[in-house]
């Protein structure tokens, strides 16, 4: 899922180097409302900011509440449907 960091913040300002662990609060209301979700990265020290779910629709909010693409897909497939819908 795609995260958006706040405007001060960003991958060098926050100095990660992409071997942290990442722990997540409040990511099910970030995704379904937008609202600010906390992260704590761990590496020799714990940082903590917070960013926003980049969520463009509801259509992506049912999405990710069902696990991504790959779940749906499952699931749909698991049901009976040939085919995902096509965009136009």
């Amino acid at each position: 899922m795609p995260l958006l960091f706040a405007e001060q913040d960003g991958v060098e300002a926050l100095g990660l180097d992409g071997s942290e662990e990442f722990a997540f609060a409040g990511l099910a209301a970030g995704i379904a409302t937008g609202s600010p979700i906390g992260v704590i990265a761990r590496r020799a020290r714990e940082l903590h900011f917070t960013v926003r779910a980049d969520v463009r629709s509801q259509a992506e909010v049912d999405l990710l509440q069902r696990g991504g693409m790959f779940h749906a897909a499952l699931e749909r497939m698991s049901t009976g449907a040939e085919s995902l819908p096509v965009a136009e």
